[in-house]
Order: C-alpha cells, then structure tokens, then sequence
C-alpha cells in the first residue's frame, strides 16, 4: 500500500512537471538557469551539470566560508550560494564581472553521465557514502520512470536519451548550450574547457589565496574508446541533437588557450 501511494505521488509529480514544460515550450518560454554571483570576488559561475560542477562548486565555496568541509560527497549542491536564476543574465552584471562557464566533449559529457548515475553514484548510495534521498542521484523518478533501470550499456543508454526532445532533457544530459543560454550572451562568457580547467583555476588559486581544485567524482572509463566503439550512425544522431555544444565545445579550446596565454 505504501509503495503505491508513493508511486502515485510521483506520477502526479511527473504528470505536473510534464505539463509545466509542454505550457513553457508552447509559450516559448526557456528554463530558469542558475547564475552563481560572488559580489565581492566579481565572478559568476554559471554550473553545467557533468562538467566539473561538483569540484567547481566546492572550489568556490572556499571564498564564502574558509571552513566547510562537505559532510558527504554531493553535499554542495545542498549550500546556499549568493546566485540568481534568471532565463538570461541581467545586463548590469556583463560588463563588470568575470562571467564563467565550464564545458567538454559533448560525447564524452553523456558517456561520463551514463557511468556517473547508473554505476558510481549507484555504488556509492549502496555503500551508504552520501544521503541517497536525494532524487537528482539518478534518474528514479524523472520522466515516468523512462530511465529508471540501467539500460545496459552507453550505446543503449544513447539511443534512449535522444529520443527525448531537448526542452525535456534531464540536466545531466540537457545541451550544455541550453544550460547557459547560448543565443544570448556568450560573447561575454569565458568558456573553459574541461580538460584545460585545472590550469585556469590555478590562477584563481594564486588571485584568491584558494586550496587548489580538487577533482571529484570522476569516472574511470576510458571515453575515447568508447566514442570509437560506438556506431558511426549513432555518433552522427548525437552530433545532430548536440550541434550546438560541438560549436560551443570547439570555441571553448581557443577560448580556454586564450585567456591563459594572456594572464599566465
């Protein structure tokens, strides 16, 4: 009976985001986007999911509260950072603060969530390593329960996502450029790249007197191997969803190159 009730509590739950995304897309209304605001430091962090958001988070916290250490793993993502959400960032911040994002291989970003939600993360809450009430671990109740059971491997994990329309993707699979609003104001974000971040946090490291950025929740498998295996046809679906981050990602490793050779 409990088990019932509690399913019929998610499917209303689902039923009514359902229809607040099919009103938003109707009216052409964008999500809400996160903008994390450290007044005094100048900087804004916009977080995408599955890009270093945990260890970003964490590294910035340092700023705010010296002190904290998170209890468990994803405990972060449970503070209270000085942020504003916003369809799109109000202008009075675009010209005065450093506006910064961090993006990868947008391939590599879903690969990375595949193993992330269905093995790490499931591997964790079963060894009791942080507070697995939390929904956004994995996909239990997103979508009707679509992806509720591991689907068995990356490819068909894959196939599975894009056969969701974007305006309903999960924000662990979402396209980063929708994530940071793309068409409006990247002109004034810095886009860093994943794999060079350590090297710009270096310099915020040094600028703000921080402990140094530590990695965490990093998946061992090897994602260039495992693009390589994929169908060629499948690749070129991925790209077609994703055009946009591909752009966005080849921007962010002139960007990224950029400003380090300018403020090294």
């Amino acid at each position: 009976m409990k088990n019932s009730y509690k399913k019929f509590i998610q499917f209303l739950e689902n039923s009514r985001w359902l229809l607040s995304r099919i009103w938003a897309k109707t009216l052409g209304i964008s999500r809400k986007k996160q903008y994390i605001i450290l007044e005094h430091e100048k900087l804004i962090y916009i977080p995408i999911s599955k890009c270093g958001n945990t260890s970003i988070k964490n590294f910035l916290y340092n700023l705010i509260n010296p002190e904290y250490i998170p209890p468990y793993e994803y405990a972060i993502h449970k503070v209270d950072f000085p942020c504003i959400y916003a369809r799109k960032l109000p202008e009075k911040y675009l010209n005065n603060y450093t506006i910064f994002t961090v993006i990868r291989n947008p391939l590599e970003r879903l690969i990375s969530c595949y193993y992330s939600k269905y093995h790490t993360d499931a591997e964790k809450i079963k060894k009791n390593e942080f507070d697995s009430s939390n929904r956004w671990l994995d996909f239990d109740n997103y979508l009707f329960w679509y992806l509720r059971k591991d689907p068995g491997s990356v490819e068909m994990f894959l196939k599975k996502i894009i056969q969701i329309p974007t305006w309903l993707m999960e924000q662990h699979f979402q396209p980063m450029s929708e994530q940071i609003g793309v068409d409006k104001i990247t002109e004034n974000i810095l886009i860093i790249n994943l794999e060079n971040m350590k090297d710009f946090f270096h310099l915020l490291e040094k600028k703000y007197r921080l402990k140094p950025l530590e990695i965490k929740n990093k998946t061992k498998e090897d994602k260039k191997i495992i693009t390589a295996n994929l169908p060629d046809n499948l690749k070129e679906k991925i790209k077609k969803i994703y055009s946009q981050d591909f752009i966005l990602y080849e921007k962010s490793l002139i960007n990224t190159n950029e400003y380090l050779i300018k403020n090294i």
